[in-house]
């Protein structure tokens, strides 16, 4: 499973086909035409909270010539369960994705986090809300291709116990800064970093 959890136009997803599709050894048509197949009604999930996104998603997808059929209307935090949130648990391969950052949780509304217990009476950025949901979903060995804003990587207090929190689980692949200007057009000169992260695999006992 390839997971856009903030996927917006599903932009990130179609490049991912695209990318993967033109690595593809020579063969029959049929046999890309399966290939297309499985992976984008089967192999890509898109999860968006804004019906309008994501009927551009849709349409985004459709280009392949393929209806999607993984492109979710839900809210990405939720912890309400039967919902496909709690469906992706420990199965994900790939996470990429662009979240949005900077939005600010009650402690009322984040108490099913663990790192909320960090913050009791004060209040939680999404992303790291976020980041403890990507480790939740990924299954071990799964990897985390993210852009977020360098808090998650240099603040303290809260932030430095999520680094803490999620050490032992992941192995760090690499960090990307980007520049100050990278999101320029969207309005903020938030300081971001393409952050690649794997789940380890679980250790056995013999």
């Amino acid at each position: 499973i390839i997971l856009d959890p903030s996927c917006g136009v599903a932009s990130f997803l179609a490049e991912f086909v695209r990318a993967m599709h033109g690595q593809l050894p020579s063969q029959p048509s049929a046999s890309e035409d399966a290939w297309l197949q499985e992976i984008v009604s089967n192999s890509i999930v898109g999860i968006d909270k804004s019906e309008r996104m994501l009927r551009y998603a849709l349409t985004n997808i459709a280009m392949f010539g393929i209806p999607a059929s993984r492109l979710v209307l839900a809210n990405s935090l939720s912890r309400e369960s039967k919902t496909i949130n709690e469906q992706l648990i420990g199965k994900v391969g790939l996470i990429i994705t662009n979240p949005p950052f900077g939005a600010e949780f009650s402690h009322q509304d984040t108490q099913s986090f663990k790192i909320a217990a960090e913050a009791p009476r004060g209040k939680l950025a999404s992303e790291c809300l976020f980041i403890e949901r990507y480790l939740e979903w990924l299954r071990p060995g799964g990897q985390l291709l993210a852009i977020v804003p360098d808090s998650v990587l240099t603040n303290q207090g809260v932030f430095a116990r999520l680094r803490e929190q999620i050490a032992p689980e992941v192995d760090i692949k690499s960090v990307v800064s980007l520049p100050h200007t990278a999101f320029g057009t969207s309005g903020t000169t938030t300081k971001t970093s393409i952050l690649h992260l794997r789940k380890k695999q679980k250790r056995t006992n013999n």
